[in-house]
């Protein structure tokens, strides 16, 4: 399916795409291999991933993003500053 044509139901898709996954019924889809030419003519290979792969991937990592940025701001706080290290402790 193509983008244009999952925009015009979006709202019903990711609706399906929601369900399918809270049922553990979702198969991610095969990437379309796609051969794009190089300046020196040779060709390479791009995939191409289906449009509910890529909004799971992007989904998954702003969760996963929001999740650990706390942690890594966290930690960087401790790093920077030893002595604030110490007050932190206490």
């Amino acid at each position: 399916m193509r983008f244009y044509d999952y925009q015009k139901n979006l709202e019903e898709n990711i609706h399906h795409l929601a369900n399918r996954l809270k049922q553990k019924n979702y198969r991610a889809k095969w990437v379309r291999r796609q051969y794009i030419p190089k300046i020196d003519g040779k060709l390479r290979l791009l995939g191409i991933p289906a449009i509910e792969n890529k909004i799971l991937q992007l989904s998954v990592a702003k969760i996963l993003e929001a999740i650990f940025e706390q942690v890594f701001q966290f930690e960087n706080i401790l790093l920077s500053d030893k002595t604030h290290f110490g007050q932190i402790v206490q």
